[in-house]
C-alpha cells in the first residue's frame, strides 16, 4: 500500500501581523470581537487614492471545538478605519458555523474601500468577530484565524 501525502488547505500563520485569533486563547462563550490588524492603507500617499495594496488574499478559520446543542454561531470579518473596530465597522464576509472544521474566506482588497468608504483614520484594519445566539446552553466555540497568502494581485 502506498503512503499518501497529507493535504494542507492553507498554511497557518502565527505572526502577529497576520494572526486574527490564536486558537490557544481557548473557547469563546459569548459574542466577542478580536483585536484588529492593520491592512496598511496609505491614506496620505499622493500616488494612490486610499488603496489597500494586497489584491485577493485568504483568511483561514479553524474551528476545533463547538457546542451546538441550542446555540448558533457566526464568524464575521470586519473592516474599519479605527484599530478598535469602533468607528462604524463593516462586515465584509460571514459564515454560519455548523460544524468543526476549516472555513476559508477569499477577500478582494479592492472591494474594501467601497464597502467601508470611511477613511477618517490613518489606516484600514481587519478583525474577526464570533457571534453567539440562541438559548444559552453552555455556548462554546474554539477557533483560530489568520490571513494567508495573497492569491492574486
Amino acid at each position: 500500500m502506498a503512503v499518501n501525502a497529507s493535504k494542507v488547505n492553507m498554511q497557518y500563520g502565527v505572526d502577529a501581523a497576520v494572526l486574527l485569533r490564536d486558537i490557544a486563547d481557548g473557547a469563546e462563550t459569548s459574542t466577542a470581537t478580536e483585536t484588529a490588524i492593520s491592512l496598511s492603507e496609505l491614506d496620505t500617499a499622493y500616488w494612490h487614492g486610499n488603496e489597500i495594496p494586497h489584491g485577493v488574499f485568504e483568511v483561514g478559520v479553524h474551528v476545533s471545538a463547538l457546542n451546538l446543542s441550542t446555540n448558533t454561531y457566526a464568524i464575521s470579518l470586519l473592516v474599519d478605519d479605527a484599530s478598535g473596530l469602533n468607528d462604524s465597522p463593516v462586515t465584509i464576509a460571514s459564515y454560519n458555523i455548523t460544524a468543526t472544521g476549516f472555513y476559508k474566506f477569499l477577500v478582494d482588497s479592492k472591494s474594501i474601500p467601497g464597502l467601508d468608504a470611511d477613511s477618517s483614520g490613518t489606516d484600514k484594519w481587519i478583525g474577526i468577530r464570533v457571534t453567539i445566539a440562541g438559548v444559552a446552553d453552555s455556548p462554546s466555540i474554539t477557533y483560530g484565524a489568520w490571513i494567508g497568502k495573497s492569491i492574486a494581485a
